[in-house]
Formats: C-alpha cells, structure tokens, sequence
C-alpha cells in the first residue's frame, strides 16, 4: 500500500476497503488488538493522504469514524490528537480544544504521549500561546521526548514559537539543527511541514534564513 512510504492515489481504494474490514471486525469483537492496530495504521495514512488532497471532510469522517469504534485509551487518544489537529487547519477551535479535552497529558506510553504534545501545540500555535508551546514541547529539542516521525514537526512549531516570542537567531538556530539531522531529505520533509502549517505564518522569518544552506 506504501510505495516510497506515501499512499499512493490507486492504493486507496484498496486501503479503504482493509480499513473498513477493520472497523466492522472491532464492531463485533472490541478486544481484537491487531485489528485496531491495522485500523490506526490506516487511518494515519489515509488521513494523510486526504490532507494532502484538502479532503478535510472526508478526512474528519474517516477519523471520527474509526474513533467510534476504538477501544484502548492510546488507540483513542492518537486519533483525537489528529482530529484536533484537523480542526485547527480548518479554524474550528472550540472543536481542536473539545477532542483534546479527554486526552492524558502525562501518559508513559511515547506514541500517546507525543500525539497530546504535538496537538497541544499545534492548538496553542493557532491561539498565539507560544509560552505553552514551548512549555508542551520544551525550548530544546532534548528537553522532551518525542516520537520519531514527529520530531521534526514539532521542531517547526517549537522554532516557530521562539520566532513569535522575539528571539528569531534561537529560531533559526533550532531549524538548521534539525535540518542537520538527515540531509537533503530532511530539508525537504521541513519545507512541506511549513508549506503545511503556512497558513499560520511558521517560522515566516527564520526559515528563509537557512534554507538553501548546504553545511549539512
């Protein structure tokens, strides 16, 4: 389903139909883990996919869709953290701040963890609360940890933060050491990021800055 790690636009009619034999399995039988595993998995892609395609509805309904069906509190607490995210691309707050409300913002499992913070923060970016973004995501990159492949997207909104609170060379400097962490690719996975969330103005400043730097 994953060539070159993305779904691809013909995979996704195959991808639906696994996920909706996912959903209809945990609908007659909630404790079958690796069901809800695969339901995750392919809502994580496919919402992917359908953000990337503006399909900010379609996405919703599949989110909230396979959240229904969910038993496991980390299982619950991911696909909330995508709804509100979702909710704040489309500049429903009330909504982003209602499907965060439950989550636990101390858990000791990574991924659940991860999925509050980076939620927290993506709420808190759209809010102007730069503070909290910092306190949620820490002002360094080890201050707390976070999951691999959502290091880098939060390394933008943390980045982001500091250039919005005044001090755009600590900015700059925590964009160039994340783009020093993988090459080319990375830079490239950063750029998307704040083509992403451009609509709130990230890292507006600092970004320029070291784009096209080739000390990496």
């Amino acid at each position: 389903l994953l060539p070159g790690g993305l779904l691809a636009a013909h995979k996704v009619g195959e991808a639906g139909a696994i996920w909706q034999a996912a959903r209809n399995e945990l609908r007659h039988n909630p404790s079958n883990f690796q069901a809800a595993q695969r339901l995750v998995f392919l809502t994580m892609i496919m919402s992917t996919f359908f953000q990337a395609q503006r399909d900010l509805l379609r996405q919703r309904a599949m989110l909230e869709s396979a959240l229904e069906v969910l038993a496991l509190p980390r299982h619950k607490q991911v696909v909330r953290g995508y709804l509100s995210r979702c909710a704040c691309l489309s500049g429903d707050l009330r909504s982003a701040e209602e499907w965060l409300a439950p989550c636990d913002p101390r858990s000791d499992d990574l991924e659940t963890d991860t999925a509050y913070r980076y939620s927290r923060a993506c709420v808190d970016t759209v809010t102007g609360n730069y503070q909290g973004v910092l306190q949620v995501l820490g002002s360094a990159a080890t201050d707390v940890p976070i999951m691999a492949n959502l290091v880098h997207v939060c390394a933008v909104l943390r980045a982001n933060a500091w250039e919005k609170l005044g001090n755009v060379p600590m900015a700059t400097s925590l964009l160039a050491q994340a783009m020093a962490t993988g090459g080319p690719t990375i830079q490239a996975g950063i750029e998307k990021i704040i083509q992403i969330y451009s609509q709130w103005g990230v890292c507006a400043q600092s970004y320029p800055q070291v784009r096209g730097r080739r000390a990496w």
